[in-house]
């Protein structure tokens, strides 16, 4: 009999772990998503240039394939490098929009194509 009392025991000490556990990661989740505005954003984006990504969405410039998928491995990295997951896409948007502006309409939306096509290739919206 006491052998039961012991598994019933050590069964409610696992549930009110998992319990504990669960209450914990809820709590680091919140705070780590706290900072949702565009403001959090602009400043951590601030002062990251993001050069690989510029370059890489340059409109028209034809990469020899090596090339290409180094230029698009270092641009993956800077986006990894965004501390705040919801900073990522905004990141590689903005440089999109800075290398497309002064462009016309059809060039700026191949930016922001190759911007979204970038974003798929890194599988970033995964990390």
């Amino acid at each position: 009999m006491s052998h039961f009392a012991i598994v019933g025991a050590f069964l409610m000490f696992v549930v009110a772990l998992a319990n504990a556990s669960l209450v914990y990661q809820t709590i680091i989740t919140t705070a780590e998503f706290d900072c949702q505005s565009d403001k959090c954003c602009v400043e951590e984006l601030s002062g990251k240039p993001f050069h690989s990504c510029s370059h890489y969405l340059q409109p028209g410039i034809l990469f020899i394939p090596e090339d290409a998928r180094r230029l698009q491995q270092a641009c993956c990295y800077e986006v990894y490098e965004v501390k705040d997951p919801l900073c990522k896409w905004q990141a590689l948007k903005e440089t999109a929009q800075r290398v497309g502006s002064g462009l016309d309409e059809e060039m700026m939306h191949e930016v922001m194509r190759n911007a979204e096509q970038l974003w798929r290739m890194c599988r970033i919206g995964n990390s």
